[in-house]
């Protein structure tokens, strides 16, 4: 298996020097060719790599300067490359880079079956990676040990790497819709922003306020519609819609599912899919919490 990157800039002497240690503590051995372009081989899998490329990709880190270590990390992140066990060690080293995040039944599939997790909402749950762009490392049972921490402990580490990356500028209108906002990044999982969804998407100040509801059809899309008495439903219609419509274009998605968060508790708003005439819509029984929600927004008496 051969990947290719095309480059974006010069490189040095010291550049070539710091990506070749880094990328010998994952595993791999460096061979260059015309000047800034070599390939990594580890095994049988070949990397064909512009080293313009990753300095860029490695948003103007002075590699030089980093120990071999900390850039192996970053450069496992960037091309979602495996790290070894002796790079995970000291929670020192990988601290920067731990992100919460969400997972799906297929991420469980074969080794990652091994990382640690805890319940989300629907069926997903919650994990805590190892860098921000990759989901290929992920902290284990094994790691915890090693760094005496709790599941908890790892998800407040977590979750306040996340926090400078994500402010109230980040949230935007979804197109004309009153009361429907998205939260993307083109680098952090956004859909783990729902850690931070009471600083990001606070509550209505003039009406009583219900809660969120949300989806997360993608892992760098967060939707969130806020909850007050007497809204009525048109912010709820657009977010289903789009919530599909996300989902559709990402495979995997994260989940094409609708909830609603009040407080602590989290709950599937159950819908049907019915196809028609090859497109789909979407049925909603006005009952339970779905018919809760529909008489707060004053749908339904």
């Amino acid at each position: 298996m051969t990947t290719s990157i095309l480059h974006h800039r010069a490189d040095s002497g010291r550049d070539r020097e710091a990506i070749e240690a880094a990328l010998s503590r994952l595993g791999w051995s460096v061979s260059w060719k015309r000047k800034g372009e070599f390939i990594a081989t580890k095994g049988d899998r070949k990397l064909t790599l512009e080293l313009p490329t990753l300095l860029a990709g490695l948003d103007g880190h002075s590699i030089d300067k980093l120990p071999a270590e900390e850039l192996a990390l970053l450069l496992a992140d960037l091309l979602a490359l495996s790290i070894p066990d002796p790079l995970t060690e000291s929670i020192d080293l990988c601290r920067p880079l731990l992100r919460p995040r969400l997972i799906t039944p297929t991420d469980l599939e074969g080794p990652a079956r091994s990382m640690c997790r805890r319940p989300a909402w629907g069926t997903l749950s919650w994990g805590v990676s190892i860098g921000l762009r990759s989901r290929r490392s992920f902290v284990t049972s094994r790691m915890l040990d090693q760094w005496g921490l709790e599941f908890q402990d790892l998800m407040l580490i977590a979750t306040e790497n996340l926090r400078p990356a994500f402010s109230p500028d980040l949230v935007c209108e979804v197109g004309d819709i009153d009361g429907l906002f998205a939260i993307m990044h083109d680098r952090e999982p956004a859909a783990s922003a729902l850690l931070l969804l009471d600083e990001l998407v606070p509550p209505t100040e003039d009406l009583p306020f219900h809660g969120h509801v949300f989806s997360t059809p993608s892992e760098a899309t967060l939707l969130v519609m806020p909850v007050p008495e007497g809204a009525g439903a048109d912010a709820l219609a657009s977010l289903v819609q789009a919530t599909f419509a996300i989902a559709a274009e990402h495979s995997p998605s994260l989940s094409d599912q609708v909830f609603w968060r009040r407080r602590d508790r989290i709950t599937t708003l159950p819908m049907t899919w019915v196809e028609e005439q090859g497109t789909r819509r979407v049925h909603l029984e006005a009952e339970g919490d779905i018919g809760e929600l529909l008489r707060i927004l004053g749908e339904i008496d």
